[in-house]
């Protein structure tokens, strides 16, 4: 509708009634409207009353009244104004997990990295850039959340120094084209590890009565099996989720994943080539079972 129609007493009060029986609003987009006017009452995009929809559905889903934070993309460490370092994701992993995490209901949290993907309706999504940006991000979410799942490609090392000002070709460390450019690098903090510390590892305790379950990824190119095993253990989680992103069907940026999911109790599930969101649906049946039997 026209956006004086939407903003009509007459039409505003007749939304406010609509909410207090109980009737779930969409509201209008703003955009270009049929008169040719700029304005808010376009229709919204089909994903996003599509997404409205689930959100309706999933209202009384098995996650309804849990807290979740996901964390999804990778993140970029600067060099300088201009570059940086990082690793390889596209965050569709991470935004599959916490669009299914809402359709059953659940309040989610999704901390993202810079990715290109759209912002499910409905989550409420932070966006970071580096290491430590996330790392923040995820102490302050998890406070009072349930379950935490770390999808999110965090780079392992950040330079040292960052530049001011755009570094150069031609610095005092690069003379001519074939001389190299040197940076160090430092670790970056490492958000479950520092998270096994902060909670009892035994319980999952915060000292707020509530539980943490936390879930982790491992990408790996060999030894799949063997790293997963490790990780899951020194960090104390709950479940992790490995994929080799070597493979066609399961690398970066693929809308289908090959997952092998590791429990906390030595079980290992095998799970076959899916779309991502079929993945998504099977990692928080398994988070179910475990909220239901905390």
């Amino acid at each position: 509708m026209h956006q004086n129609m939407y903003t009509h007493p007459a039409t505003q009060a007749n939304i406010d009634l609509l909410r207090e029986r109980g009737v779930f609003i969409v509201g209008p987009e703003v955009g270009r409207l049929a008169s040719g006017e700029v304005g808010i009452g376009r229709l919204p995009d089909t994903n996003v009353l599509l997404g409205a929809i689930n959100v309706v559905l999933g209202r009384k889903g098995d996650l309804a009244g849990y807290k979740v934070v996901v964390t999804a993309g990778g993140t970029q460490e600067p060099i300088d104004p201009v570059r940086y370092v990082g690793n390889r994701s596209s965050g569709k992993m991470g935004y599959a997990l916490a669009t299914e995490a809402r359709d059953r209901g659940a309040h989610v949290i999704l901390i993202s990295g810079p990715v290109v993907l759209d912002v499910p309706y409905g989550v409420e999504v932070r966006k970071v850039e580096t290491a430590i940006q996330m790392r923040d991000a995820v102490s302050e979410a998890v406070i009072d959340a349930d379950v935490l799942v770390m999808s999110a490609a965090v780079a392992d090392f950040r330079p040292a120094e960052v530049a001011e000002q755009k570094l150069k070709k031609r610095t005092s460390q690069a003379h001519n084209e074939q001389d190299g450019f040197s940076i160090r690098l430092v670790r970056n903090p490492d958000i479950l590890e520092e998270l096994a510390h902060s909670v009892d590892t035994a319980t999952g305790n915060r000292g707020s009565g509530r539980i943490l379950v936390r879930v982790g990824f491992a990408a790996e190119t060999n030894n799949l099996i063997a790293y997963a095993r490790e990780k899951l253990v020194t960090k104390h989680l709950d479940l992790l989720v490995a994929n080799d992103v070597s493979r066609s069907d399961s690398g970066f940026g693929t809308d289908s994943n090959k997952v092998n999911i590791f429990h906390a109790n030595g079980a290992m599930e095998d799970l076959p080539v899916m779309p991502k969101t079929g993945v998504a649906a099977a990692i928080w049946d398994r988070i179910v079972s475990l909220l239901s039997t905390s």
